[in-house]
């Protein structure tokens, strides 16, 4: 998350485009693109204490993933 409030990174080895976040009414929340080569997936991120919630929608591929994450003890 950048200062001015762009996301960069990657996932799954796919370039994250066209992200932004904001903090807003106590939590703070990410929205990005990233895609397999075939077709976008748009995913959206809030931090929730110490767990990242998340969704991600596949229209392509006629998918829609709710997840989960949390850092590993290494902070990786």
């Amino acid at each position: 998350l950048t200062e001015n409030g762009t996301v960069s990174g990657s996932v799954y080895d796919s370039t994250i485009e066209a992200g932004r976040w904001n903090s807003d009414r106590g939590r703070t929340c990410a929205s990005f693109r990233t895609s397999d080569g075939v077709g976008p997936y748009h995913t959206t991120a809030c931090l929730n204490g110490d767990v990242v919630q998340g969704q991600t929608w596949a229209e392509h591929r006629n998918f829609l993933f709710n997840w989960n994450a949390t850092r590993s003890a290494g902070g990786e």
